[in-house]
């Protein structure tokens, strides 16, 4: 028996990156997220995220997006994003907390530095704050498992 290994060969025909949620609504400075919270006390509540996340997280993120287009791997993304620009398809639970990403905003859309190119697929998703997830019954999932 082979010892455990985190050294596995890819089938880049089987295999895929799924960056989820890194978007201008969560990611950028002026997203809507952090709307109505004033500069000072933005740096001092989030200060550390937006920094870690553009001087490690970010160029690794971009790093292996890179590499897998390299090797031909499918880069898949999923957004937040309401089905409509009102946001009447949310459940209760986002409405009540006025989390909303409106249909065709530019916070639904990737950071500049991940943006899709050519056909990659991107994956709209409502806002769920609960239980969200991009790889169960989603179209995303659907497309991932492949004919």
């Amino acid at each position: 028996m082979q010892p455990l290994s985190r050294e596995v060969p890819i089938d880049p025909a089987r295999a895929a990156l799924l960056i989820v949620d890194v978007q201008k609504y969560n990611c950028t400075w002026d997203g809507a997220e952090y709307a109505g919270i004033g500069a000072a006390d933005k740096e001092a509540r989030y200060g550390y995220f937006f920094r870690t996340f553009k001087d490690s997280a970010l160029p690794n993120l971009v790093r292996l997006q890179q590499a897998c287009r390299r090797a031909r791997i499918e880069v898949l993304y999923t957004v937040v994003e309401s089905l409509t620009a009102d946001g009447r398809d949310r459940r209760s639970i986002t409405r009540s907390r006025d989390f909303h990403v409106p249909k065709g905003s530019p916070d639904a859309h990737m950071v500049d530095e991940l943006a899709p190119t050519g056909d990659e697929m991107v994956f709209p998703r409502p806002p769920r704050r609960c239980s969200s997830r991009p790889t169960s019954t989603t179209c995303c999932a659907i497309s991932a498992r492949g004919p």
